[in-house]
């Protein structure tokens, strides 16, 4: 079962009803996200995105580079507004 937690932009994050073994990681949004490693230039999409797991370390224009879960990436600007 998936609660809305953004209805003015549909399903975009949501909750997850599922039971997790991290009794914190099923109180977080998970969203889809769009992601490239540094090296690549091929966009590739994560659909359990959880945002509290991002740490933004360098904001530009079009992308962000940060860590999530100890691997450097870039997420896409919008993107990023988005879960901030």
């Amino acid at each position: 079962m998936t609660k809305d937690t953004n209805k003015d932009e549909g399903k975009w994050c949501h909750y997850s009803g599922m039971p997790s073994p991290n009794a914190y990681a099923k109180d977080r949004p998970t969203c889809s996200v769009e992601v490239r490693f540094p090296n690549e230039s091929v966009w590739d999409t994560i659909p359990n995105f959880k945002p509290s797991e991002f740490k933004a370390e360098r904001i530009f224009d079009d992308e962000v580079f940060g860590y999530y879960k100890a691997t450097y990436i870039a997420i896409k600007r919008q993107d990023y507004e988005k879960i901030k």
